[in-house]
């Protein structure tokens, strides 16, 4: 499983910079530069969300999302850039699936959901059903040492 890092936001990036990934479904990470505190621990992980069949579009439209909940938040001081990470699934790998599975190891490993995701609140360890039956090689560890690695700077 490989994590690509597909670009900052900076305000006048254009999206015609960005590497064109539309149509590849995947699961997106949205980070800073920074470690925010979470209950039990630091991470640069604020957004963990997934693309369908817009791609690149759904990733630019919770990217200004974020930045928008950001400028709200009591961290926008903490902040000088906000990333996108992007991994790309293949086979019939459901987004979705894996995605909630981020979400629910997330929560094991940092005491809470990610800051700025809705949902999550209430994923148990079903949520990595999925990757033990249908994963295709996509393990618990894998997704573990994926956001292990989001730590520290």
């Amino acid at each position: 499983m490989k994590v690509i890092n597909i670009g900052d936001f900076i305000y006048d990036k254009s999206a015609d910079s960005l590497p064109k990934i539309n149509n590849i479904k995947g699961v997106s990470l949205i980070t800073t530069d920074k470690p925010l505190s979470y209950r039990k621990g630091n991470s640069r992980i604020v957004y963990i969300g997934q693309t369908t069949k817009q791609g690149l579009k759904e990733i630019l439209t919770n990217l200004r999302d974020i930045v928008l909940e950001f400028l709200k938040s009591e961290h926008k001081k903490e902040i000088n850039k906000i990333s996108t990470n992007f991994i790309v699934l293949s086979g019939n790998i459901e987004p979705c699936k894996i995605e909630s599975a981020f979400i629910y190891l997330f929560k094991e490993i940092y005491g809470e959901k990610p800051k700025f995701n809705i949902h999550g609140t209430g994923f148990s360890s079903k949520k990595l059903e999925y990757l033990k039956e249908y994963g295709h090689g996509y393990s618990e560890s894998d997704l573990k040492e994926i956001l292990k690695s989001f730590e520290s700077v």
